[in-house]
């Protein structure tokens, strides 16, 4: 709907009130944020089923290993751009922000294990 509101030029509710009085089912908002839940990274999601994901758990190993030679977050975000390795979201560059949160959550696993 939003996509649709900007094409439009017009606001989100509007989309939604002509489309409620065209008959159209919309999804309720359980389903609505079930299809926003992104699989963590290190993890793919297939037929359902959630499985590691082998280039990307390399990756956020790298990443743990990096920052604990004291590299900063955007130092590694360069190396991995600079490097072309995919992104979850492919062909977004790397920033400082998606490595902190892979690490924090790196980090967290790994402290579970121990």
């Amino acid at each position: 709907m939003s996509q649709i509101a900007r094409e439009l030029f017009t606001s989100r509710q509007t989309i939604r009130a002509r489309l409620l009085k065209m008959g159209v089912k919309l999804r309720s908002s359980i389903d609505q944020m079930q299809n926003q839940k992104h699989t963590k990274y290190g993890y793919r999601k297939i037929k359902g089923e959630t499985i590691r994901h082998k280039t990307e758990s390399r990756t956020a190993t790298v990443i743990y290993e990096m920052r604990g030679k004291g590299l900063s977050f955007q130092a590694i975000a360069d190396i991995l751009s600079e490097m072309k390795i995919p992104t979850k979201q492919k062909g977004k560059k790397w920033t400082k922000g998606m490595v902190r949160n892979i690490f924090m959550k790196n980090s967290k696993n790994k402290q579970d294990m121990t």
